[in-house]
This record gives C-alpha cells, sequence and structure tokens, in this order.
C-alpha cells in the first residue's frame, strides 16, 4: 500500500507551471513530498522531465546526499514496476551527473562553466576554515595598526566607543561582523552605505521613522502578544474544576497591563511604553489556600506567569531604558563612531578580497558573490540578466529549494537570477521555526515576505 498524502500534501505534489512556497512544520513530510513530486514529474505521462532538467539546491551536504539517495530509490522503485520504461532507464544514467547539490556546490558549477566572464584565474583553489581566519586575523590587525598610525580624531573616539579594556580585539570583532553582515547582501558596498541612513538624523520625526525603529515595534509586538498567550493559557487553567482560580485576579491584572502596552506599541508611543516597562508593576498571587486545587496545575500556572513576566521584563531592559529624546541624542553621538566603523569596514573588505586574490584563494562568500556577478549586473536601480542567466535558466525546467528558511538576500538573488521570466519554476520549502542558521546571516523574513505576499 503507498503512501496515504493529504490534500495540501498532494496540491504540492502535482501542482505546474507556477511559483510555489510551502511553509510546513517540523515531521510534516516537508523532504518526502519534495521527492514525490521530483519523481512525479519524473513519470509524469504526458510531459515526462529529464532529472538533470531540475535544479535540487538543500543547504547541506548530508542533506544533499540523502537527498539523492531517496530520489535513486524511488526511482528503482518505479522501475520494479515498470522495467521495460526507457525514460526511467535513462533517470538512473542521468541522475550521476544531476543537480542536487548544495548552494555553494552550484555556485562552484558556475564559476567553472563561466570563469572566464569575470576574468577569474581558473586555478583557484577554495580556502579551509583555519587559513581564512589566520588571513582575516592579519589583515584587520594591519588595518587598525594603518588607522592608529593616522592618529585620526574621528578613529580614536570609534575606539573610545566600542574598545574593551587594553585591547582592541573587539574592534576587530566589529568590523569583521559587519562585513560578514554586508557580504550576505548582494550588493554589499550599496548596503554598507545605506547603514548609516539612520543614523543622519536630527528630529524626533525623523527618529520615528527609521527602519530600525520600526523593526524595535514588531518585535515588541510580537513579544507582547506571546505574553498575552501565555496569561491567556494560565487563565484557562484556572478556570478548570480543579485549577487555581484564586490566581486569575493577578492575571487579569497583567491582562490588563498588557493590552494597555499592546495599545500603546500600535500608536508607536515610545515614552508611554518606556514608563510602565523601565519599572512594570505586577500584583502578587494570592496566597491564600484552597484545598480543592490540583498542585501540579498551580505550578504551571506560576510558570506561565513568570514566562509572562520575563518577557516584559526583558523588553524593558532591550529597548526601553530611556525617553525618546535621550534615544536621539545617544544616536547624535555615535554617529560619528558608526561611520568610521562602516569606513573601515569598507576597507577591510578591499583589503582581505585583495589579500585572498594574491593567495588565489575562494571563500564560500566569494563564490556565491562571483556567481552573482556572473548571472547579473546592476547600473542605478536597473538589474540586467546575463547571457549565462538566461542559458542556465533555459537548462532548468524548476528549480527546487528545501530549508528556504536560512536563505539570506545574497542567495535568494541568485535563486531569482535562475527563475523563469514567467514566474512559474520556483519550488520553495521551509519552516520558519526551524531557522537555525542566523548566525550565517540567514534572514528569516525573506521567507516571511513571500509567505505574506504570494497568492
Amino acid at each position: 500500500m503507498g503512501v496515504q498524502w493529504t490534500k495540501e500534501q498532494q496540491e504540492v505534489i502535482r501542482l505546474r507551471d507556477r511559483n510555489i512556497l510551502v511553509s510546513a512544520a517540523a515531521g510534516s513530510g516537508k523532504t518526502a513530498v519534495l521527492v514525490e513530486r521530483i519523481l512525479s514529474k519524473i513519470t509524469d505521462k504526458e510531459h515526462p522531465v529529464d532529472i538533470d532538467r531540475l535544479l535540487i539546491m538543500t543547504f547541506t551536504r548530508a542533506a544533499a546526499g540523502e537527498m539523492k539517495e531517496r530520489i535513486s530509490a524511488a526511482i528503482e522503485k518505479a522501475l520494479c514496476e515498470d522495467p521495460d520504461n526507457e525514460h526511467l532507464q535513462r533517470q538512473t544514467t542521468l541522475l550521476h551527473t544531476a543537480q542536487i547539490t548544495t548552494i555553494d556546490g552550484f555556485c562552484a558549477y558556475i564559476i567553472r562553466n563561466y570563469f572566464h566572464l569575470i576574468g577569474l584565474d581558473p586555478g583557484y583553489r577554495t580556502a579551509d576554515e583555519g587559513e581564512l581566519k589566520l588571513l582575516r586575523g592579519d589583515v584587520v590587525k594591519a588595518l587598525l595598526e594603518e588607522y592608529y598610525a593616522k592618529k585620526d580624531e574621528k578613529f580614536q573616539k570609534f575606539v573610545e566607543c566600542f574598545a574593551t579594556g587594553k585591547s582592541d580585539e573587539n574592534l576587530g570583532n566589529l568590523i569583521q561582523k559587519l562585513y560578514e553582515m554586508a557580504m550576505s547582501n548582494p550588493f554589499p558596498q550599496e548596503w554598507l552605505s545605506g547603514c548609516m541612513d539612520d543614523y543622519r538624523i536630527d528630529s524626533l520625526e525623523e527618529l520615528r521613522e527609521t527602519e530600525w525603529m520600526r523593526m524595535l515595534w514588531d518585535a515588541v509586538k510580537d513579544e507582547l502578544q506571546e505574553a498575552k498567550l501565555l496569561v491567556q493559557e494560565a487563565r484557562r487553567i484556572c478556570s478548570e474544576p480543579d485549577g487555581p482560580y484564586l490566581y486569575d485576579e493577578a492575571l487579569s491584572s497583567d491582562l490588563l497591563l498588557i493590552r494597555s502596552l499592546q495599545e500603546l506599541a500600535e500608536k508607536r508611543d515610545y515614552n508611554g511604553t518606556a514608563e510602565i516597562l523601565m519599572k512594570p508593576s505586577f500584583a502578587r498571587l494570592s496566597t491564600k489556600k484552597a484545598a480543592d486545587v490540583d498542585e501540579q496545575k498551580k505550578q504551571r500556572v506560576k510558570d506561565l506567569r513568570d514566562e509572562e513576566k520575563e518577557i516584559l521584563k526583558e523588553l524593558g531592559q532591550r529597548y526601553f531604558q530611556s525617553a525618546e529624546k535621550e534615544l536621539l541624542e545617544v544616536i547624535r553621538y555615535i554617529r560619528g563612531p558608526i561611520e568610521m566603523l562602516v569606513e573601515l569596514t569598507a576597507r577591510f573588505k578591499k583589503q582581505f578580497g585583495e589579500a585572498k586574490r594574491e593567495k588565489n584563494i575562494l571563500d564560500f562568500t566569494d563564490m556565491e558573490h562571483f556567481a552573482l556577478q556572473i548571472l547579473m549586473t546592476k547600473e542605478g536601480e536597473e538589474i540586467h540578466m546575463s547571457q549565462a542567466a538566461r542559458e542556465l535558466s533555459a537548462k532548468y525546467d524548476e528549480v527546487l529549494v528545501d530549508e528556504y528558511q536560512d536563505t539570506n538576500a545574497l542567495q535568494d538573488a541568485l535563486y531569482q537570477c535562475l527563475a523563469s521570466p514567467a514566474g512559474d519554476d520556483l519550488f520553495l520549502v521551509g519552516d520558519l521555526k526551524q531557522s537555525i542558521y542566523r548566525f550565517r546571516q540567514a534572514d528569516p523574513s525573506i521567507f516571511r515576505t513571500k509567505l505574506e505576499s504570494w497568492p
């Protein structure tokens, strides 16, 4: 007996000629459905597709290897049922050259085939992590020594703001961290320049319109909603026959507090929110005894309330430790040091790139950027796809990406370069709750944006 797919899974497997985003939780069979979709395209009676006409990308070599094994097993099983099928027989051969790979592996494939378009020495090698770490350390050390020698006042202020103790190690870490964030974008220099936009403000009105202030309020709303759900769950337990009903009064008070904060967050009232969250006031849980209360439920309510209180306290400590005017003054003060950080990062990017070219080595980020450089150019606000991009796009009937929630802006730009102009051949699978590569600059908001905007 075959697998019993749900209605939604069947749709994912059979739908054609459109971009598809699959959002599904852990354990819901995402990979099995992905393999079944691939098999259904290969075995389609009317329009069978060769496996090497599908570009299948995931995030790790292990996942890519497992995917290839699953597809191989599925093809073998189909052949057992239809041993004379020449199309299926051909797939077993084509599978060895099919693009079932990581994003880094596919970028390496692009560079190998089109390196001449960007003047890259074909004798390059991929550097190991240890070698890159040493090289980065040498470059950042030389860069800081260069600026210390200048005795520039702006640099001195930067050091005063960000150096810790007698060591300047933190300065190097800041530069490298900002560099990593910049390089996860398709146009890193443009992104670095844009970093200063939200610091060139001189009024409260401009402060309120900054991108990071918008992100702050989004985060606050999400946290308040989480706190509200915790209180509501605690109150639900209190209402049960053997629940700690005497705790409900304090929980009702908490709910009123959270609703007040939500109203202030909707209005983006920073000072009003700060006034409450700097010293949040919580009613005490009743100490009266009740013989008919289940002790486990009593403890569960206490734990839920502790989680809720911790969320509110952390919000205050993280975002609301000053008034709005003081926040503006802080931004004015650090504008110069931030400009210096951006300048140093741009210099580090240039010098680190030169150091790698001297050794004829690449890292994985280089591969992604070189692949993008091969596929597209940008002139002002206009983006132009190259002949190489058109050739690769025509080569594949569908681009399938697993673990899409861990994509960054640079990788997403690469996927868009490979997509059909008709917008009918991207198949993206992921789960926001499983995003684990933020330390590698993965941006789950890319997934969330498509989830909200695609029909």
